[in-house]
């Protein structure tokens, strides 16, 4: 006859907060295989975030145009960084066109821009939007700022998208799954700010 296991006599917010606490990732990692309840408790939806606030990013590398350079020994980060520059694609290559450029990276995910081109009738766009993921090579294009949206804020010109930004919100308490983009333009006159969240697939002011 196979033991009974047993749950662990402690309550599931004492273990989440044991197992926050674990400094390394890759210990994370191992505890997760070591018990279901284990596994099963870093797997939830709060624990991400509760990790993330004890512990800080780490600097693994600082974005260049042609992928990443990763911090050297004696850096304390240095065997995570490499892994990074080994397996993470940082061509750009998986998205469609070419002369994509990142603007911001966090939690993981890249946003690129691409130059905004003319039309038909030789008006200008803003740019295109993407947020990619260099571990999976997946992406995501963002739709466009509505032009309703960007009419009713500011005259579109050659000024204003030469002066065109964006980056990533600070997760704050959004779920991992999900990230927003601040993006903005100005010009001499006056700036505006748009806002798109992947919660509701929009664009706000």
């Amino acid at each position: 006859m196979a033991p009974i296991r047993r749950a662990l006599p402690l309550p599931d917010e004492l273990i989440e907060n044991i197992l926050a606490r674990v400094p390394s990732p890759r210990d994370l990692a191992f505890a997760s295989v070591a018990h279901r309840d284990f596994r099963r408790i870093i797997a939830g939806a709060s624990f991400p975030r509760l990790y993330r606030s004890l512990h800080p990013p780490q600097l693994l590398g600082i974005l260049v145009p042609h992928g990443i350079m990763p911090v050297e020994a004696p850096h304390p980060n240095a065997h995570a960084a490499r892994a990074l520059a080994r397996d993470a694609d940082f061509s750009y290559g998986h998205l469609p066109g070419s002369k994509w450029r990142h603007s911001d990276a966090r939690d993981g995910r890249v946003h690129l821009m691409r130059s905004g081109l003319h039309n038909d009738y030789d008006d200008v766009v803003l740019p295109e939007l993407a947020v990619y993921d260099p571990f999976t090579r997946g992406y995501m294009l963002l739709p466009p700022i509505p032009d309703s949206l960007v009419a009713a804020s500011v005259r579109v010109s050659y000024n204003c998208v030469d002066n065109f930004r964006a980056l990533f919100v600070p997760s704050g308490d959004y779920e991992d799954a999900h990230f927003r983009v601040l993006a903005w333009m100005h010009n001499h006159a006056m700036a505006v700010v748009f806002v798109y969240s992947s919660l509701s697939g929009t664009w706000a002011v």
